[in-house]
């Protein structure tokens, strides 16, 4: 039986061990000295040794310069490594770039905590080993590892989102903070841009669906923006989703009023409550107020997306954002179609394919693009 020791995995940890103390001993060498005949001759001994190698000098490169901030195993600065922490914008080709994510302030913070945790962990690992190789791997990679949150905490939406900043999201859900402490789930492909003011929080959902969860602040309210409609909330939670010019809100918890700006000014703002949802869609006189579905509603953010008697057209704008497929409806009939069910995000080109099945439509690709008409 093997021992702990000798499982794959421990030998494989070794082996990189050994490579990362040969890269270190082989920067302080100079051509000629015996340590580089010892390491020719390990790494010739298995090809997987060479490998290791390989693997971490690509990772020693990939810091930058990070190994320049030690000093005799020890850390001298962060002056550097904080220049290297370039701000990262949360946006996708072609969205206009804001004004960054975060001010000078907030980096230093940030860069503060993260540096002290593993500044922690470094007098941890010296405490311990006594190898002064170990000692210099271990602080280049506080110092990498500190880099590196610094960079993934945003998409992590670890930080917060602030003033005139797109987001945007590829990927089914996605969480980001905004700088009162409220959040925002995005779902596929959606956008929210920021606007924070003494007198008032404004959001514009510029495409796709969001749920906020709003931190409430009685003298400023929380107004997120949907093509013409607004919906204003204090302290609330509630689903807004944006397909086309179609905008339906579902209010999850509190109260939230809605108005569209384009209407008569005689046009009193909906009161909608907790369980409550409103359709706004120009091809209607009025908005329509109705019970709702709540947890069908926010279905997305576990992978599902649930419709009720919902227009065809309104279902294919959701698709669009989760197919790695375009899909277009080509007419009119096949548009003013309705459809009740579920769609699963991750087969969403399945269900394209089966909708022959439940309407009279034909479904055939060109191009790479998947085109619905009616075969009525």
């Amino acid at each position: 039986m093997k021992t702990e020791s000798e499982t794959p995995l421990a030998v494989e940890a070794q082996r990189l061990d050994e490579a990362a103390e040969w890269m270190l001993l082989l920067r302080e060498e100079h051509e000629g000295n015996p340590t580089l005949t010892r390491w020719i001759h390990w790494c010739e001994s298995d090809a997987r040794n060479q490998e290791a190698f390989d693997r971490v000098q690509a990772l020693w490169s990939d810091m930058g310069g990070l190994a320049a901030e030690v000093r005799n195993g020890e850390l001298v600065s962060l002056k550097s490594a904080r220049d290297r922490c370039a701000p990262v914008g949360i946006r996708s080709a072609g969205i206009p770039q804001g004004t960054g994510l975060r001010t000078c302030a907030e980096r230093e913070r940030v860069l503060a905590l993260v540096t002290s945790v593993f500044a922690t962990l470094f007098a941890q690992v010296r405490a311990v080993v006594g190898l002064r190789t170990r000692l210099i791997g271990a602080a280049v990679a506080v110092l990498g590892t500190a880099a590196l949150v610094w960079n993934v905490l945003p998409e992590l939406g670890w930080l917060p989102i602030h003033n005139n900043t797109v987001v945007t999201t590829h990927a089914p859900t996605r969480r980001v903070w905004l700088p009162d402490g409220s959040s925002v789930d995005l779902a596929a492909k959606s956008l929210v841009s920021v606007h924070y003011t003494d007198a008032v929080r404004t959001l514009d959902l510029e495409g796709g669906e969001a749920y906020f969860s709003v931190r409430q602040e009685k003298d400023r309210p929380f107004v997120v923006a949907a093509g013409t409609v607004r919906v204003r909330a204090i302290g609330t939670a509630f689903n807004v989703r944006r397909t086309g010019v179609r905008i339906v809100v579902t209010v999850a918890q509190g109260q939230v009023d809605i108005c569209d700006v384009h209407a008569t000014s005689s046009m009193q703002p909906i009161r909608v409550i907790t369980g409550q949802r409103v359709a706004c869609d120009p091809q209607t006189e009025h908005p329509s107020l109705a019970v709702a579905n709540t947890a069908a509603a926010l279905a997305w953010r576990e992978g599902r997306l649930e419709y009720t008697n919902e227009p065809l057209e309104a279902v294919i704008d959701d698709i669009n954002r989760y197919s790695k497929q375009p899909v277009v409806i080509v007419d009119d009939n096949a548009r003013r179609l309705r459809f009740s069910g579920t769609v699963l995000v991750d087969y969403t080109e399945d269900w394209v394919h089966a909708l022959p099945g439940e309407f009279p439509v034909q479904v055939r690709r060109q191009n790479g693009v998947d085109l619905i008409q009616s075969s009525e």
